[in-house]
């Protein structure tokens, strides 16, 4: 039993934490830093195609089941990069960018896992 839940966690990924520092100029500048590996469940989400002529932008949803204990791993400033499943092959790059962290209760009422939602962060060029 993993996590003290009967569901398995067969990938890995990165979650980097956004940090802003006061640059020697004065501006802030937004960095974003390893902060830790969680184990997760990866389910295929949805692919949408963002047409705005002349640019056309892919992004990828995708629906992320974390273990209770990583609650305060993930937050709305994360990013997640390089989900690996067991044989540490990448199945993401990423970044992604979470949309939502939704908290789901068991049987017993208190929280059983996260589902977490995040998309493939589209940089303006």
């Amino acid at each position: 039993m993993a996590f003290q839940t009967y569901m398995k966690f067969p990938q890995r990924i990165d979650v980097h934490t956004l940090t802003e520092k006061t640059s020697a100029a004065g501006q802030v500048v937004k960095t974003y830093y390893f902060s830790e590996t969680i184990k997760a469940f990866m389910m295929p989400g949805s692919h949408e195609r963002d047409v705005g002529f002349p640019y056309v932008k892919d992004a990828d949803t995708y629906h992320i089941h974390v273990p209770k204990h990583f609650n305060n791993v993930i937050t709305y400033g994360s990013r997640l990069l390089n989900i690996r499943d067991n044989s540490d092959n990448v199945i993401e790059a990423g970044p992604l960018e979470v949309l939502s962290i939704m908290k789901w209760s068991g049987l017993s009422g208190s929280i059983h896992h996260l589902h977490v939602t995040a998309k493939v962060v589209v940089e303006v060029q």
